[in-house]
Parts: structure tokens; sequence; C-alpha cells
């Protein structure tokens, strides 16, 4: 049995507006942590665009990594 305690860090997983694919949200954050380093897989939400008439959105998987399991670098789109 173990004790899940929130971080006083939260959110830790929000979304980028500087990073396009991620800019509109991200969520559904999945970690696993593998000898010292922390992976996150993540599902996130571009801004809208139009094209051709039509608003659309990109829903994509996004990755980071951690030393610490709170402070997430390397945001990347898996494609």
């Amino acid at each position: 049995m173990f004790t899940l305690t929130r971080s006083d860090k939260n959110p830790i997983l929000k979304p980028n507006p500087k990073i396009w694919w991620e800019a509109q949200a991200t969520f559904n954050g999945c970690v696993i942590k593998d000898n010292e380093r922390f992976h996150m897989l993540y599902r996130a939400f571009s801004e809208t665009i139009v094209i051709e008439g039509k608003k659309l959105s990109l829903s994509t998987v996004g990755y980071a990594s951690s030393p610490d399991a709170t402070q997430f670098t390397g945001n990347r789109i898996l494609i």
C-alpha cells in the first residue's frame, strides 16, 4: 500500500500557448519512473484553426520528462 500526496506545484501539466499543438488543452497525464527519471505521456489539443471554412483542432499525444516528477520539460509531439 502507498499514499498519494497532491503536489504543491500544481498544476504539473498545463497548456503552453507557445507550443502550437498543446496551446488549447493538456490532460490525462500518465507518468512512469525509469531509474532516476520520470516520463509522462499526455493528451493535448491545439488551438482551433480554420481550413476550407471548417474549424479544426488537432488532438495528439505529447511526451515530457522530469528528474523530480514536478518540473517536466522537453515537451514533444508523438506521431
